[in-house]
């Protein structure tokens, strides 16, 4: 499993959309996602992601500079952003024909990007199964919609694992950015939980998904929770600190866990400094000990810079089973 699999796609998605929609326009601050879909109960994307990531932009820009999630030291990709408020993303498993699927909101010149599509080779021109036409690029996979202040994007797979070459579609089919109405629904809590934060995601039936995260981490360990939330805070000196909240059926449940990872933590015990790749991140999760809290466990991460935040979203490009 490639370790730069989800920096390339996030460089994809905004590279490709930066390349017809660099101008130099000013628009008013677009509403929050909030005021688009009131309560946050639902985001305008597919079912099936291995996790869906909400980001605010100004706050959790340190984050995609400093890790180049999306290669944003390029100063072209820079511009993109300076345009973008917020977003949300889905971050689907490594056997789905869409990669990265995301719904923005900013100001972008719908009118004058769709002038440049209809001109260039790179793009071509689709209908929706929803109705609206959206353009997708061939070369880099990526499916765009500008309308008005939002942005819709989708990431072809173009790293398929888990299928064999009999089952893998048509490569240059394109992925419709669409997400179906109303969209995904946002679990209890989720809005309170990623309050004050950066960046927050949360698993999708974490009950399986989150044994593959472990996996990842050299951790045999099944988590039957119903939930499960991770965010990133800002902390001084252009660091963060990440919190994980994994919640279960009743208090019972969430006491066998903490014995479990309570142990699995004893056994990383004494390996600080010199660590790499999944242990590295274990011992970064496991900085300091799960706490219950009723029905839930909460992990509270040390502090992370540039190269252990990158290394943390390593966890959300795995294969699902």
């Amino acid at each position: 499993m490639k370790a730069g699999i989800l920096r390339f796609r996030f460089r994809a998605v905004f590279f490709s959309l930066l390349a017809s929609v660099v101008f130099f326009s000013c628009a008013g601050r677009p509403p929050a996602i909030e005021e688009m879909y009131p309560g946050m109960e639902f985001v305008p994307l597919n079912s099936g992601a291995l996790a869906y990531m909400y980001m605010d932009i100004a706050s959790s820009r340190l984050i995609l500079e400093a890790s180049d999630l999306a290669g944003f030291r390029d100063k072209h990709a820079a511009e993109i952003l300076d345009r973008t408020d917020s977003a949300v993303l889905a971050l689907f498993p490594g056997n789905s024909e869409m990669a990265i699927q995301a719904y923005a909101l900013g100001s972008y010149p719908a009118g004058r990007a769709n002038f440049s599509f209809f001109f260039s080779r790179a793009w071509k021109k689709y209908k929706s199964e929803r109705g609206s036409s959206f353009w997708f690029s061939v070369g880099d996979g990526i499916s765009v919609a500008l309308k008005k202040d939002q942005a819709f994007l989708g990431v072809k797979n173009r790293n398929v694992r888990g299928l064999s070459a009999e089952e893998v579609w048509e490569p240059w089919a394109p992925v419709d950015p669409f997400g179906p109405y109303p969209g995904r629904v946002v679990p209890d809590g989720f809005r309170a939980y990623r309050e004050g934060a950066a960046l927050a995601l949360w698993v999708d039936e974490p009950a399986r998904n989150l044994g593959a995260v472990l996996e990842t981490l050299s951790i045999p360990l099944q988590i039957p929770a119903e939930s499960c939330f991770v965010a990133l805070d800002p902390l001084e000196n252009e660091s963060f600190s990440g919190r994980i909240r994994m919640e279960f059926s009743q208090p019972s449940q969430a006491r066998a866990i903490l014995v479990l990872m309570t142990m699995a933590r004893a056994m990383m015990g004494g390996a600080e400094g010199g660590l790499e790749g999944p242990a590295a991140l274990a011992s970064l999760i496991f900085a300091n000990p799960p706490r219950q809290d009723g029905s839930a466990i909460n992990l509270i991460t040390s502090p992370l810079g540039s190269d252990e935040i990158a290394l943390l979203f390593k966890m959300f490009s795995v294969s699902s089973k």
